[in-house]
């Protein structure tokens, strides 16, 4: 009801956790926009960033879109590309999208308020969606982990995130950064 009362034109959304439902995407005439933080349609769905490093992506993208009533995948305005380094922790990641984003904002929001902005249709055939994360994935096993897998753990679960950790006797020990050699 606020959203109708108030009447935007556009709507502009960062971080949100949940479907947009159809009542409030049709609200404003320019539409409702998003930030996903991989190169849609590649890597929809929740903790696009932990997910991403967790992976072992090399680059990734911050991709601007229309938002829609499906699972990320509005059509495409634009997207900022970045390499993700073997030293970025999540913070250094999410910097990197913050100033992609910003480079989107500048160079698409004129084009959306005069109608000329791209709106480029996903490639469903090409779509991959990640799965939720559990907490219990924190959990560091190194008998079961490769120092990899470890090391792309801490980087992915660091701040701003909860840390990943290594439990024992009942305690455990959050790791926030690490370094891997040799």
């Amino acid at each position: 009801n606020l959203i109708k009362r108030v009447s935007p034109e556009l709507i502009v959304m960062c971080g949100w956790r949940q479907i947009i439902r159809r009542g409030i995407i049709d609200i404003p005439p320019k539409g409702v926009i998003g930030f996903h933080p991989t190169p849609l349609p590649k890597g929809r769905g929740p903790a696009p960033l932990i997910n991403s490093i967790m992976q072992g992506f090399r680059e990734s993208a911050i991709t601007m879109f229309y938002i829609s009533e499906g699972l990320d995948d509005g059509d495409i305005i634009g997207q900022e590309w970045f390499r993700i380094e073997e030293t970025d922790h999540a913070a250094e990641v999410y910097e990197k999208c913050i100033v992609g984003g910003k480079k989107l904002i500048s160079k698409y929001i004129p084009m959306i308020a005069d109608g000329t902005a791209p709106r480029m249709p996903q490639d469903s055939s090409k779509a991959t969606v990640f799965e939720k994360p559990s907490l219990k994935n924190n959990r560091i096993d190194l008998d079961k982990e490769s120092i990899e897998e470890v090391y792309r753990k801490i980087r992915a679960l660091s701040k701003p995130y909860r840390g990943a950790y290594i439990e024992k006797d009942g305690k455990r020990l959050v790791i926030w950064r690490a370094g891997l050699e040799g």
